[in-house]
């Protein structure tokens, strides 16, 4: 065999070099960006971690103060102590009542499900009724169905405080007439906004 007829040398195959250089930056382009995105989750996590703590030990405290037997909880030293934030809820797991629920809308960490209510519970109260609630609590409430301005039946259900551990004195019996007339007004001024509330009790 001549030297014409020996088999080529194998010759390396135009731009096989751009291609390795081209596929190692790919993938080290692709550790920078989880790197990147990892090292800005850790920074997320550590500036959240100190807030996180500071609701444990809200929510732990608020626990702390309330103890449940059964359908009933003594929640006295809870709604008395001034001295803590209170949680945005809390809520009684055997029954659904809500023992607290933060005062305004606007709140941060709301959960908007929980803002309404069992309208069962609401239709119970069409004349003003006192209703004792399951942390001892005693509601006078007065609830109506009224057409609202988008031509929407809405509940609307409004209530007095008659006696609450944080109330220093129980409203007398001779007062409750007084109480539900301004029950009966304050549904005629509030007709396009019904309370709302979830569970066998309402919120207030």
């Amino acid at each position: 065999m001549s030297a014409h007829d020996s088999p080529p040398k194998s010759v390396a195959k135009p731009f096989s070099g751009r291609r390795r250089v081209g596929r190692r930056i790919a993938r080290f382009s692709v550790l920078i960006g989880l790197a990147g995105a990892l090292l800005t989750a850790l920074a997320s996590v550590a500036s959240a971690y100190p807030l996180l703590l500071r609701w444990r030990d809200v929510n732990q405290h608020a626990l702390s103060e309330i103890s449940c037997t059964g359908a009933m909880c003594d929640s006295s030293t809870y709604s008395t102590d001034s001295r803590w934030d209170d949680p945005d809820y809390v809520i009684d797991a055997e029954t659904r009542f809500f023992i607290d629920v933060t005062n305004s809308t606007a709140a941060a960490g709301r959960f908007p499900q929980l803002d309404y209510s069992d309208p069962d519970f609401i239709a119970r109260f069409r004349q003003p009724v006192s209703y004792n609630t399951p942390d001892g609590e005693v509601w006078r409430l007065y609830s109506r169905a009224v057409m609202g301005r988008s031509r929407r039946n809405l509940e609307i259900i409004v209530g007095y405080t008659v006696k609450a551990p944080s109330k220093a004195i129980a409203t007398p019996d001779s007062l409750i007439a007084e109480v539900d007339a301004a029950l009966l007004r304050e549904v005629d001024k509030d007709r396009g906004e019904p309370v709302r509330a979830r569970g066998h009790s309402p919120t207030f």
